[in-house]
């Protein structure tokens, strides 16, 4: 009979080592286990005509009502000894006192073996090492696992579970995060860095943060830039356990949690604020120094989370999420429906992946407009999935990747409501609007990894080029755009911005990788001579950060050993050139290239047949059309098919002319140029 005892409080790690000493942590975490009596249960038979236990799937009793949920009564025992215990079903409105545990799934393989109520239940390998990692040598717990205590066989009962998965992991005394083996040097030197950083008063004001130099790590009383305390820190915040979507909510509605990384504990508070006064010190920046720490707090954001208790918008945290990995594409939604105030969605695992998506996609349409057909990319109409107008929450989809045109202020409907039809094809989404005009021509395509700026202006260039006759007779189209691109310049400046821009190109190649440097050592001479013939590029403010910028002397005294009055030359030059300030230096130069590297990737220039110019979907094509759909704060782009009026949805675009409303106040005053066709009609978008 094993009786887990009550009213004593059990150390999770007293057969565990534990990084922190006692003065880190002021009272040992606890669980208080509830009286339970586990009772002898008669072997079962296995007779030659009963197929044996362990060749047949585990039974469950039926929970009997939405309330309850099973949790596992781990029996004690030592490292090999095989994994035993029960499962309790009780209510969440008198639970016991229990641990959830939060895990990474990993291979779906179950070859591991748990003795489950005299029964032989298989379980990953990843699972198996957690419950031996939490089991205590000498008493019962009780442990929520989803993989033992949900019935995965049974969508019906998975569905109802996932409902209650926030009041579960609320509910459980501490969350268990367990993030695998690990090399046990690398681990203390991790645990090293988040006590030091978790008890750090001491905050930076800089601006752009910055991986502090050593002088200030030394002033916090932290590891120097080159300590092996930050490469392991780093390697935590990259292990595979932080890129699964249902840990953020896992964790973040927890009372208390704990990471478990190896035979250490790490306790959930002082990692929190570890990684809170991380970002605050600008420690996921290396600056200018490829070669200097960064950690990648980005991962982890999600974490910080537990400090907000109002829940959120389910649309922005699907966004906020998106990179977070899901083996079941569904769950990319179902994952943060606890976290959310959306109480549209309700977990059910009968439903497919693309029903569910649509669910969600008309869910926001119908509370906040078409934003949401600004995540939709389409990379090839003849085999992606229809419908076209729903977004695909995966990592494919790398319009989530870029910022899309969201959030910049567009009115391209003149703040039209939006106005629907229904049909009884799902199909479909049927909106009116405004017919534009018909794609000419598109250039290729400007991809994430690469954009380029220069291919990219050049392939602009290259489908006005071949359009010139269209340019020529319809250049009223145009509207602003080329009349303020193509107007004289009024001084030198664009001289200085170029050899700015042409100086700073190959220096920032030197700084960024050692495998540039022979090759363009050649180029010193040349910059040394551009930055004398152009003594007016100095001319900008020269950073108030300059200071970060002296790590570089080293780069260039490397390059250059025997020759130190040479080195600090280049080193000089290289400081003038990054330290001119951003605002005061070419602030128009800057704003382009940022707004290059957010608009430009995943699409197409294109030229319409009335000579509008724009941005669109990496997969549209000369034929295709643009339109204003009421109640959108962008245009879009679609193609017809052969039935009247149904068109593919392919994206949102960007025209230049028609994004605050102009299209659509020449349509309702009714002047409209003569080469233009303005059209309101129904679209039937697939």
């Amino acid at each position: 009979m094993c009786r887990a005892k009550s009213a004593e409080k059990l150390r999770w790690t007293s057969h565990k080592l534990c990084w922190f000493p006692s003065e880190v942590i002021d009272e040992p975490t606890t669980v208080y286990s509830s009286n339970y009596e586990f009772p002898e249960m008669a072997e079962p038979t296995n007779s030659s005509n009963v197929p044996a236990i362990s060749e047949m799937p585990f039974q469950y009793d039926t929970l009997p009502n939405g309330h309850s949920f099973r949790v596992l009564l781990l029996k004690p025992g030592n490292d090999h000894d095989t994994l035993r215990g029960s499962l309790i079903t009780r209510s969440m409105k008198n639970p016991p006192s229990y641990q959830a545990l939060s895990y990474l799934w990993g291979s779906a393989k179950q070859t591991e073996l748990l003795e489950c109520d005299y029964q032989d239940f298989k379980i990953t390998a990843s699972l198996n090492t957690a419950l031996r990692r939490i089991r205590s040598p000498h008493d019962c717990i009780f442990v929520w696992a989803d993989q033992v205590c949900i019935n995965q066989r049974d969508n019906a009962e998975r569905s109802q579970q996932v409902s209650m998965m926030r009041d579960i992991y609320s509910g459980a005394d501490i969350v268990s995060a367990w993030l695998g083996p690990g090399n046990p040097e690398e681990i203390k030197f991790a645990a090293e860095a988040i006590i030091g950083l978790a008890y750090q008063t001491l905050f930076r004001s800089k601006d752009p943060p910055v991986f502090p130099q050593d002088e200030e790590l030394r002033e916090y009383r932290l590891p120097i830039r080159s300590s092996p305390v930050w490469a392991a820190f780093d390697s935590l915040i990259r292990l595979p356990y932080f890129s699964r979507i249902w840990i953020i909510q896992e964790v973040v509605v927890s009372r208390a949690f704990r990471l478990l990384w190896g035979d250490f504990e790490i306790p959930g508070d002082l990692f929190t604020q570890g990684l809170e006064n991380a970002a605050r010190n600008g420690m996921n920046s290396q600056g200018l120094e490829s070669s200097g720490p960064r950690l990648d707090l980005q991962r982890l954001e999600c974490i910080l989370w537990r400090t907000e208790n109002e829940p959120g918008d389910l649309l922005n945290l699907i966004l906020a999420t998106f990179r977070h990995q899901a083996t079941d594409g569904r769950d990319k939604i179902f994952a943060l429906i606890g976290l959310s105030n959306d109480g549209g969605i309700v977990p059910d695992y009968d439903q497919t992946e693309t029903s569910l998506f649509k669910d969600f996609a008309l869910q926001e349409i119908m509370r906040s407009g078409l934003k949401i057909l600004s995540y939709v990319y389409v990379t090839d109409p003849t085999q992606d999935t229809k419908p076209f107008w729903v977004p695909r929450w995966h990592a494919s989809n790398k319009k989530i990747l870029t910022t899309s045109l969201v959030g910049r202020n567009f009115n391209a409907s003149n703040r039209h409501d939006m106005i629907r039809d229904t049909t009884s094809d799902s199909q479909l989404l049927v909106l009116k609007g405004i017919h534009i005009d018909e794609v000419e021509d598109v250039s290729c395509q400007f991809t994430y990894d690469d954009p380029g700026i220069i291919p990219a202006i050049l392939s602009c260039f290259e489908v006005v080029t071949r359009n010139e006759g269209l340019f020529q007779t319809n250049r009223g189209a145009y509207t602003s755009f080329f009349d303020e691109t193509f107007q004289p310049f009024k001084d030198d400046t664009y001289i200085d911005s170029f050899m700015l821009m042409a100086i700073k190109v190959p220096l920032t190649m030197i700084i960024d990788s050692e495998d540039n440097r022979d090759v363009l050592v050649p180029l010193l001479p040349l910059l040394q001579a551009a930055m004398d013939a152009s003594p007016s590029i100095t001319t900008g403010t020269p950073s108030s950060l300059a200071e970060r910028y002296e790590p570089l002397r080293a780069v260039f005294e490397e390059m250059f050993p025997h020759n130190p009055e040479q080195a600090s030359s280049y080193f000089n030059i290289c400081k003038i050139v990054l330290g001119i300030s951003r605002e005061q230096g070419d602030p128009q130069r800057w704003r382009f290239k940022r707004s290059f590297s957010a608009c430009v990737p995943n699409r197409r220039f294109f030229m319409t047949k009335t000579g509008y110019i724009g941005l669109g979907p990496s997969c549209m094509e000369p034929g295709d059309s643009v339109c204003i759909l009421f109640g959108g704060t962008t245009s879009y782009v679609i193609r017809p098919t052969s039935t009247v009026d149904e068109y593919l949805f392919l994206g949102d675009s960007y025209v230049h002319g028609i994004m605050e409303g102009e299209a659509m106040t020449m349509y309702e005053a009714q002047e409209i140029p003569e080469e233009q066709q303005l059209m309101e009609k129904w679209f039937r978008l697939i």
